[in-house]
């Protein structure tokens, strides 16, 4: 059985980018949640709702206008430690560790449900 492409997009419409900065946000938030309250302790989650939007943004836009990941990557992270750091306070160290963990468990997220879904999608039907 041949695998189908179907486009989820036909162009990036408003609404859609608007969808997907919410989610990214939402997801990112999450995950800076898990890495404060893995180096800080007894995190605020609030406050990673002050961090998820803004490397969110970039990816966003960095995908929406094709920038190469050599250029929204070192932003995004540049980004995120700059809203963790306003976000958590501490002191750079503190902040780095966090920086780290948190694109370390986002990258770790991704995978998995990278990894579900090429198996969801290769299901018998």
């Amino acid at each position: 059985m041949a695998l189908i492409s179907l486009p989820l997009q036909t162009g990036p419409s408003p609404i859609a980018v608007l969808g997907t900065l919410l989610l990214f946000s939402m997801g990112l938030a999450v995950t800076a949640h898990v890495a404060a309250r893995y180096v800080v302790g007894d995190a605020d989650p609030k406050r990673a709702l002050l961090v998820g939007p803004w490397p969110a943004m970039v990816s966003v836009v960095g995908g929406t206008m094709t920038l190469p990941a050599a250029v929204t990557l070192p932003v995004a992270i540049a980004l995120d430690a700059a809203a963790i750091r306003w976000a958590y306070g501490g002191t750079r160290r503190r902040t780095a560790i966090i920086t780290v963990v948190h694109f370390t468990v986002t990258a770790l997220v991704t995978l998995i449900v990278l990894v579900a879904s090429i198996i969801w999608a290769s299901r018998p039907t």
